[in-house]
This record gives C-alpha cells, sequence and structure tokens, in this order.
C-alpha cells in the first residue's frame, strides 16, 4: 500500500510539472482538476512542498486563489553550483566503478557461470561437455 501512495504522489507531482510547462497562470480549481485532485486545498498542498522543495518555482495567491508559474531563478554560473555538479560527477563516478567491481566479481563466480552454461544448454540443446569447454578460464 506505500508503494502505491508513493506512485501516486509522484504522478500528481509529475502532471503539476507538466501544467508550469504550458501555462504561465492557472487557478488551483484547474490545477486540482488537471492533475485528479478532490479539491483546490489539496492543490494548494501538493503546490506548496513542490514550491519548499524546489521542484516548483510558483507564486500562490491565497485571495485568488491562482498561481503564477515562475521561471527558475538559478542562473547556474556561480560557485554553489558548481560545488554541487562536481558532488553529483564525484557520485556518478563511485557508483560507476562499485558497478563495475560487482559485474567482475560475478562474471568470475563459478556458480553463476555454471548457472548460465546450464541455461545455454537446455537452449541450444547442446551435450554438457561441449558447452563447460565455452566457459573455462
Amino acid at each position: 500500500m506505500g508503494l502505491v501512495k508513493q506512485v501516486s504522489s509522484s504522478l500528481v507531482k509529475r502532471n503539476i510539472q507538466r501544467l508550469t510547462s504550458t501555462y504561465m497562470t492557472l487557478s488551483l480549481m484547474d490545477i486540482a482538476s488537471h492533475v485528479g485532485l478532490a479539491s483546490p486545498q489539496e492543490a494548494e498542498q501538493h503546490v506548496l512542498m513542490m514550491i519548499e522543495s524546489g521542484q516548483v518555482h510558483a507564486q500562490i495567491d491565497e485571495h485568488d486563489g491562482m498561481v503564477r508559474f515562475l521561471e527558475d531563478p538559478e542562473q547556474y554560473n556561480n560557485e554553489r553550483t558548481a560545488e554541487r555538479l562536481d558532488s553529483q560527477i564525484r557520485q556518478s563516478i563511485n557508483l560507476a566503478t562499485k558497478m563495475k567491481s560487482v559485474h567482475e566479481s560475478v562474471m568470475c563466480d563459478r556458480q553463476y557461470l555454471s548457472k548460465i552454461s546450464a541455461k545455454e544448454r537446455s537452449r541450444l540443446d547442446v551435450p554438457p561437455d561441449d558447452v563447460q569447454m565455452l566457459y573455462q578460464p
């Protein structure tokens, strides 16, 4: 049930983000109807959470119930952005290194190789001795 709630919430967020690329101003009622929410108040809660997390740049006029979508204020030309990009690149490199290590260890594992050879034998209908010769180091 928790996974269903996460997917539902993610879908609502994604649909709201799509609206930002189409509309400059939209009422909370329209957002609720486009996204499939029960009320404008629920739409306001979602938009506020997305504004706080930086997923959407917008202003809400509570008096009129209107949401004005704004351009991303980030100029991407400062030290903070460069540091964030550097951090993400380092994380990607570390992840790639770990994945390569796991891949190499799996490819050298005898149990893995024997399972693969058994699958190949059954798929190709080749005698066991011929397939084992293919996988020997």
